[in-house]
């Protein structure tokens, strides 16, 4: 029998990609809703491409969480939000909901713990789990019957991949963050031990236990070191380890997929402005779609023999939507404008883009007549 797929989204990294990858998008009430759009694209994206069975995004709650209570400078030398996304936030949780797709937190925990505790309940329930994410810390989690996805750079990690790019084990991955700290979370680990110096330990001795077992053996500096911050390293791993018994309420087999909420997608996608998922999602019986938001996102042209038929990309901020479109398009038509057929001679003059017969972009890169309009650099747009 083929196994149930869950799908664990790691949403607090989506937005902030979302964010930096997509800038300058506003709606027609002046509210930022670039993270809005590139979370949405990333998502629809997963949906199309890997089909889960199951699926949940887990989110970071606002507030003090455990560990900041065992340590409180844990995470405190982050700074806040950039004031842009402050109001995207609930946003993209609203069209998560929209799409019927659980969208978890809780009060202090964080996100990684409610993704390990649903990982570790889906593996021992007999489904194959991924964890769509980034962090290296949640790396600890990947075992049989799980992995980790970076949908950015499209690599699964099982342990293999883990050990080539940590140079550690799954199982180790907690004790090799307490040997040499993680700065992204003020976690100070034990001082001169680094990356090279964790890792040959840990294949040595196994683990943080097992390094202190045999700390006789170590001379120098390092062996001081070890010995002076010896209580700093088990508090390390304390606060690196993921925990896999968060009290979350919902049962894996709650988190089964289901087809979206049209009615609220149609009335939310309008009202950010995104007129290409508006057309998608539309449902004659949401409310109609209103004028065309300040964002900029590609619309939906009909194929015709006219100018309104595709849309140029002139900006740095429109060539950046185009690429989150692409990146979330099952199939891309692509074609190039040059100076001549023969190869050895022809020069770029623009970059063609179709996903259907209903949206086409063109990147003029290379027009030298006296009365073309602004473009984009050739070495940008080939970026």
């Amino acid at each position: 029998m083929e196994r149930s797929r869950l799908y664990l989204v790691d949403g607090s990294t989506y937005i902030f990609r979302a964010f930096f990858a997509v800038r300058g998008l506003t709606n027609r009430e002046g509210i930022p809703v670039n993270a809005v759009y590139g979370f949405t694209a990333m998502l629809l994206k997963l949906l199309k491409e890997e089909k889960p069975d199951y699926l949940a995004v887990v989110f970071d709650k606002s507030g003090r969480t455990f560990r900041s209570e065992i340590y409180p400078e844990y995470k405190a030398h982050r700074p806040p939000p950039p004031p842009d996304l402050v109001p995207q936030f609930e946003l993209v949780r609203e069209v998560t909901r929209a799409f019927n797709i659980p969208a978890l937190e809780m009060e202090s925990f964080e996100a990684d713990d409610i993704l390990g505790t649903l990982a570790e309940e889906g593996v021992k329930a007999g489904m194959d789990v991924t964890i769509v994410s980034t962090d290296k810390d949640l790396m600890q989690l990947v075992q049989p019957g799980c992995t980790m996805l970076d949908t950015m750079k499209n690599i699964r990690y099982s342990a293999p991949e883990v050990v080539e790019k940590m140079g550690v084990e799954p199982g180790q991955i907690i004790d090799y963050l307490a040997l040499m700290g993680d700065s992204s979370d003020n976690i100070p680990g034990v001082p001169g031990i680094g990356k090279k110096t964790a890792a040959t330990l840990l294949q040595q001795y196994g683990s943080l236990d097992g390094i202190y077992e045999h700390l006789d053996e170590l001379k120098g500096k390092r062996r001081e070191n070890l010995e002076t911050f010896k209580d700093q390293a088990y508090l390390c791993q304390t606060l690196t380890t993921v925990k896999l018994d968060v009290p979350i309420g919902v049962p894996v087999n709650d988190l089964v997929r289901k087809e979206p909420d049209k009615p609220t997608l149609t009335e939310f996608f309008s009202r950010m402005g995104f007129k290409t998922w508006h057309r998608e999602f539309h449902d004659g019986s949401a409310a109609p779609e209103g004028e065309s938001a300040d964002t900029g996102a590609p619309a939906a042209p009909t194929v015709q023999l006219s100018r309104d038929g595709f849309k140029v990309v002139r900006t740095e901020a429109e060539l950046m939507r185009l690429a989150v479109m692409l990146k979330a398009a099952p199939i891309v038509a692509f074609d190039t404008e040059t100076t001549s057929v023969n190869p050895m001679e022809a020069r770029l003059v623009g970059l063609s883009f179709a996903t259907d017969t209903r949206h086409a972009w063109y990147v003029p890169v290379g027009h030298t007549s006296e009365d073309a309009e602004p473009q984009l650099s050739l070495e940008r747009a080939l970026e």
